[in-house]
């Protein structure tokens, strides 16, 4: 995977009031496009960690994308599409405040420990 690249949008949706504090729980959705796995890759989970850059954190937001479901690269590249995953309060609220301090993290058969990483920022 040494070779693996990837990009990803996160979208969070809570309702928040009128100063931008987040409410309520919500949903978010994930469009990750990756590039550079060697053919027939199997993605087994994708997840947004606490941490900040070189700092580990276990799951935060999972994906719900589990070895029993990964999804296979064929060429090595695809798009993995994650919709109406539940969100809570605090932790939509943690990541819109600081999203630097989170990071999303692609975990393959040939790197468990995450193949692709990167800190969220704020678009």
């Amino acid at each position: 995977d040494r070779d693996a690249r990837g990009t990803v949008t996160i979208t969070i949706t809570v309702p928040r009031d009128s100063a931008g504090v987040v409410t309520g729980p919500g949903t978010a959705n994930f469009s990750a496009q990756v590039s550079g796995f060697p053919a027939g890759t199997a993605v087994r989970a994708a997840h947004i960690h606490p941490g900040a850059a070189g700092v580990n954190g276990s799951p935060l937001v999972d994906t719900g994308l589990t070895p029993a479901t990964a999804i296979t690269l064929a060429d090595g590249t695809g798009t993995l599409t994650f919709s109406g995953i539940d969100i809570s309060q605090a932790n939509a609220q943690a990541i819109i405040t600081n999203p630097a301090g989170f990071y999303f993290n692609i975990h393959t058969v040939l790197t468990p420990g995450g193949a692709v990483r990167g800190q969220l920022v704020r678009q």
